[in-house]
């Protein structure tokens, strides 16, 4: 009978505690894609990946270049087997060296993205966390594409509210 009478007050408590809690959403994507923070940052690694890219592809056009005219010396005869041979080899080495290169500015690139994003997502999370505890929401969801809102009434939406700490900060 004790148990039961237990049982049962954890059930009263926990649904009280249940109706305490406040539910807030954000849509992060769109509160991202109006940030000039983020349009800076996206703009700078644009740019930075097109010169970096411009690099590379200066670099594989003249390896391209080379293959080239070792296929025609090769063709014309102008090559004895053995500088074929240490011509090829070189060739392979610089192919390895631009197959490194292309890894590593995509691992800088990353690297990059990284650095310069990371900040502007800590702004919007400190944000997000001072509207819920001004607000005294529980939980706070992201209502963005592929979000896991299935249904929210729009007085729950804090993306204003958001924009405007950010604002302030």
């Amino acid at each position: 009978m004790r148990n039961l009478f237990l049982v049962a007050l954890l059930f009263v408590a926990g649904a009280f505690t249940a109706q305490a809690q406040k539910f807030g959403y954000v849509n992060s994507e769109s509160l991202l894609s109006q940030m000039e923070d983020m349009k800076a940052a996206e703009s700078d690694l644009v740019a930075y990946r097109d010169q970096q890219q411009k690099l590379f592809q200066t670099k594989v056009e003249s390896f391209q270049a080379e293959v080239a005219e070792l296929q025609r010396k090769n063709e014309a005869g102008e090559m004895t087997p053995k500088q074929l041979q240490e011509a090829q080899t070189r060739l392979q080495t610089k192919q390895e060296t631009l197959g490194t290169e292309e890894q590593t500015i995509s691992e800088s690139l990353q690297k990059r993205r990284q650095d310069k994003i990371q900040p502007i997502f800590d702004k919007v999370n400190k944000a997000i966390e001072a509207v819920a505890k001004e607000d005294q929401l529980t939980y706070v969801f992201d209502g963005s594409t592929g979000g896991v809102i299935l249904y929210a009434d729009e007085s729950s939406d804090i993306t204003t509210k958001v924009k405007a700490k950010l604002a302030s900060m």
